[in-house]
């Protein structure tokens, strides 16, 4: 198989604006669901701007074509970002960042939709309580527009 060159790369979207349409992709379980009406709290008070929640089980990558996606969880429990997890945008599965850890970082257009992700990882509901505390600082500093974050 003759390797085929990178003749142009894909326009990157740097800021993630949630005013410009999101929704929050959660884990169904009912243990997560506490933090997500929580990550919707948040991001109205320091954005001004209220997400829908929708069940990872419910939604398809394909949305990203209409919105930035928040995703909570971790590939196990959160069908949306086992999505992103197959395509190697989003590694965040029972065992890293395992424990009581978290990672917080945004994934720039990934389906090349100009729509981005705000990853809210862990592997335990313990290390996603972890996440949203951190989360509140990155909000009160940002708002609504968030840039490259990376937070572990």
């Amino acid at each position: 198989m003759a390797e085929k060159p990178i003749e142009t790369l894909k326009k990157m979207y740097l800021a993630t604006d949630l005013g410009e349409g999101a929704e929050i992709v959660a884990p169904a379980d009912t243990v997560w669901q506490p933090m997500a009406q929580r990550l919707q709290e948040m991001i109205r008070a320091h954005s001004g701007e209220s997400l829908p929640v929708v069940s990872g089980e419910d939604t398809s990558v394909a949305s990203l074509n209409e919105r930035h996606w928040v995703v909570l969880g971790n590939a196990m429990n959160n069908p949306g970002l086992m999505a992103l997890y197959r395509r190697k945008y989003a590694f965040v599965d029972d065992y890293y960042p395992g424990g009581d850890g978290y990672v917080i970082r945004t994934v720039h257009n990934p389906e090349s939709r100009g729509h981005n992700v705000l990853l809210v990882g862990a592997s335990t509901p313990e290390g996603g309580k972890a996440a949203l505390d951190r989360l509140e600082g990155v909000l009160q500093d940002n708002g609504k527009q968030l840039g490259y974050t990376n937070v572990a």
